[in-house]
């Protein structure tokens, strides 16, 4: 049986850290998981082997439904993360 995916949501609200309320937004973009694989070549191995090592970058792309100053001030600290819960 397939699986449903989800590349776009509509009309929303978006939660930081999971308890206040952050924004609206009219559109998300969900990312596309995209695995990353390393060739092994060993001594003694004929052939080469793929092995997964992580995943790529994932890029969300938010569009508000209007300006939120709170939303600019807590995403432009580039050193600390935020958590986002999309609802």
């Amino acid at each position: 049986m397939g699986q449903i995916g989800i590349n776009k949501l509509s009309n929303g609200n978006i939660y930081l850290n999971g308890v206040s309320h952050f924004g609206a937004f009219k559109d998300v973009t969900t990312p596309e998981l995209k695995a990353v694989q390393v060739d092994h070549n060993s001594l003694g191995m004929i052939g080469k082997i793929e092995f997964p090592v992580g995943f790529d970058k994932l890029n969300l792309k938010i569009s508000w439904n209007g300006p939120y100053p709170e939303a600019l001030i807590a995403n432009s600290d580039i050193y600390n993360t935020a958590y986002l819960q999309i609802r």
